[in-house]
């Protein structure tokens, strides 16, 4: 498991099968991002969570698996079957 931010990703992204990527619904300021065209990757699991008490900013998770990665989809498609499964409150 690869965590970091946009620099460690490129880094290991040729040989990244899957992504847990958390996209935060926020203008800030700052001098780092990430901007990676996920187009060809299957979304497995979309979870939108609006602004709350707990949260400053909406935001959405999304599980991405890289279309070229036999490994990885079978990986997630266990994984998918656990997910369903968990009582998940957006």
């Amino acid at each position: 498991m690869i965590i970091g931010g946009a620099e460690i990703f490129r880094l290991f992204e040729n040989v990244v099968d899957l992504v847990y990527l958390t996209e935060v619904r926020a203008s800030v300021t700052g001098n780092a991002y990430f901007n990676k065209d996920f187009d060809n990757w299957i979304e497995k699991k979309r979870i939108d969570f609006a602004q709350s008490d707990r949260d400053q900013y909406p935001f959405t998770f999304r599980l991405l698996i890289n279309r070229e990665s036999e490994p990885a989809k079978d990986w997630v498609r266990r994984v998918t079957k656990r997910l369903e499964r968990l009582p998940l409150a957006a």
